[in-house]
């Protein structure tokens, strides 16, 4: 199954959210959905991105520590989103905290390490793109860093 497919499969999984986007498209209006764990956030979409809208939301991120979006423009239909993904977030006293390469306190120290003399060619790469990378960017790379760490620990 495609990426974007199991989010919109997700997504159908809400009916109240389905029927949300239904009326506020038929309004005329671009929409917004937010996946977390267990629950959905249907809202309009004017002139803020979706990073900023995930912050004001307070979901719990799914399993994966992600929430998943979709987004449509107006006067689309609700089974065709022009956009989909993911945020990786954490949830700190009931806020949401978006990362990058600099203030990611669980990530930071390895990436520092694997961009330095003891990281292979490869990890050196990928601390480097980490440390360039928009929000954006860094959000898709988080979860490949995670496992990277786990898997090329500082004290190798």
């Amino acid at each position: 199954m495609i990426f974007c497919d199991q989010i919109v499969k997700e997504f159908n999984s809400y009916p109240d959210s389905v029927g949300k986007v239904a009326e506020l498209l038929a309004e005329g209006r671009s929409v917004c959905v937010i996946l977390g764990d267990h629950e959905s956030v249907t809202t309009t979409w004017d002139d803020d991105d979706i990073f900023t809208m995930a912050k004001k939301v307070e979901l719990e991120p799914r399993e994966d520590d992600n929430l998943a979006y979709l987004g449509w423009e107006a006067g689309g239909k609700v089974d065709q989103p022009i956009v989909a993904g993911t945020i990786t977030v954490t949830t700190r006293n009931a806020n949401v905290e978006l990362y990058s390469a600099f203030t990611d306190e669980e990530l930071h120290d390895w990436l520092v390490w694997a961009a330095g003399e003891h990281g292979t060619s490869f990890l050196h790469a990928i601390a480097e793109a980490a440390f360039v990378s928009d929000l954006r960017d860094y959000y898709s790379l988080r979860p490949t860093l995670k496992k990277l760490k786990r898997m090329y620990p500082e004290n190798m």
